[in-house]
């Protein structure tokens, strides 16, 4: 007996008839992949979840409004669903986005939170982003960010220049990215869970914020974020920020201008304080003043890195600032030609007051370096009249004491000292060559100088 095998083409034909039929027998399975990907139940049924959805299916008039309309399905949306953009626009291409991917001018989405993951390419945007609660937002980080067309995600604000922003620049003092509202409707008053990744915010030049966080806390972060050409303040976080972050490996470059820029991160007036900022990169094309505010209490800056400020961490200068931690602070400035005829600082310390007492004590910091030279400086100390140019390991600033400071230096060009109102009892154990300044009154006299001398049992003596 003779098996013939049957013709290719001929049992290719056989399959896709046989798919046709099923397809006509099973609808819920194309249903199932319009968009939505399948999950079979235990009979073996397709049906659509909206756990995933691949946004290229709800296509709008651009990026914003395919986003908008997949979160608009109301009668599928599932909190918290990953909606899949990275196929809405090929790399390099530059769509203008009428509004927002939560808002459509009319309606904002403020309680559709999701997981959105943005394509490579320029995405333009004439108005602020409100990220509502809850809702991550991750692009595709670009291997260098001076690329045109980008290579991986990038958001740039609307220049008149650029067809599509009709004439209009991004509106001035004002966020590309802002985490939330006053309004979390799922917290009543205070957001969560708000996050950027992997993009590069391009201001194209502008006096605006790249990222603004007043209203999200817990489980609010930035990671691996660009903050490129952006002329007034990179990173802002303040107000009902507290408990937020780390807002961590995140660059901020001026690109090649004349302007110099306000800001490349600020932290002010948060009760709580936040998880810090842990890895931060400023770099300024010109001379910009304050590269860092820190005006808030309790939060940790770690492994930054000052380029082109001068003035790299100024603390307490707009408001209290207690009990703050600084570590691996690095300056690479140096006086620009010899022609800037001013003194860098990579850590500087304000003597600025409320209701009469100094905004900052109990700052300690751990490791600043500076490769500067002439008119350079890796701490100033406003409230102890202290600066000194020499790497240091550690720099450690107490609280007030009758209008002293007790501090503590590895720097050899800094004494130690502790301050008080009382004398020290003589007899206390006390570590070799230190110094302790009493403020309070001896022997009708205020202001006399102990040190701690070699002895049997080392002991305070009063040398003046």
């Amino acid at each position: 007996m003779t098996i013939r095998k049957m013709p290719h083409t001929v049992a290719c034909s056989v399959i896709a008839l046989l798919f046709v039929l099923m397809m006509l027998l099973y609808p819920t399975s194309g249903i199932a992949q319009q968009g939505f990907d399948a999950v079979y139940n235990s009979s073996g049924t397709s049906i659509p979840s909206a756990a995933y959805v691949d946004a290229t299916q709800f296509l709008g008039t651009d990026l914003c409004s395919t986003i908008y309309n997949v979160l608009n399905v109301t009668t599928t949306f599932i909190p918290g669903e990953v909606i899949d953009a990275r196929g809405v626009i090929a790399a390099g291409a530059s769509p203008v986005c009428a509004h927002t991917p939560w808002n459509n001018g009319t309606t904002y989405l403020s309680t559709k939170a999701s997981t959105i993951l943005l394509p490579a390419g320029t995405i333009t945007i004439p108005s602020s982003w409100i990220i509502p609660n809850n809702t991550r937002v991750i692009g595709i980080e670009p291997g260098s960010y001076h690329t045109t067309p980008a290579t991986g995600t990038m958001i740039q604000a609307c220049l008149s220049s650029i067809t599509g922003c009709h004439g209009l620049n991004f509106a001035s003092g004002t966020a590309m990215l802002q985490f939330g509202d006053s309004n979390c409707p799922q917290t009543g008053t205070d957001c969560t869970g708000i996050s950027v990744e992997g993009v590069v915010l391009n201001g194209n030049g502008l006096n605006i914020i790249g990222i603004q966080n007043s209203n999200a806390q817990d489980l609010s972060f930035v990671d691996h974020v660009t903050l490129y050409k952006i002329f007034g303040t990179g990173l802002m976080v303040s107000g009902n920020a507290q408990h937020s972050g780390p807002y961590s490996n995140v660059v901020f470059d001026t690109g090649t201008s004349s302007a110099a820029p306000t800001a490349c991160a600020q932290i002010e007036g948060i009760t709580g304080g936040t998880r810090g900022i842990h890895g931060l990169t400023c770099i300024s094309s010109t001379v910009g003043q304050t590269a860092v505010f820190l005006d808030s209490s309790n939060n940790s800056l770690e492994d930054i890195r000052i380029n082109g400020f001068v003035d790299g961490i100024l603390v307490g200068s707009n408001g209290v600032a207690k009990s703050n931690v600084l570590i691996n602070i690095t300056g690479d400035t140096v006086p620009w030609n010899q022609l800037v005829q001013m003194p860098i600082y990579i850590v500087h310390i304000s003597n600025a007051q409320t209701s009469g007492q100094a905004n900052v004590s109990d700052l300690a910091v751990v490791g600043v370096s500076n490769a500067g030279g002439t008119n350079t400086a890796t701490v100033l100390d406003d409230l102890t009249s202290t600066m000194f140019g020499d790497q240091v390991a550690l720099y450690v600033l107490g609280e007030s004491a009758n209008g002293g400071y007790s501090r503590f230096t590895t720097s050899h060009n800094a004494a130690t000292w502790a301050v008080g109102a009382n004398a020290p009892t003589p007899s206390s154990p006390c570590p070799i060559g230190s110094l302790y300044t009493m403020t309070g009154i001896l022997n009708g006299i205020s202001g006399h100088l102990y040190v701690c001398t070699k002895g049997s049992t080392p002991t305070w003596q009063l040398v003046q």
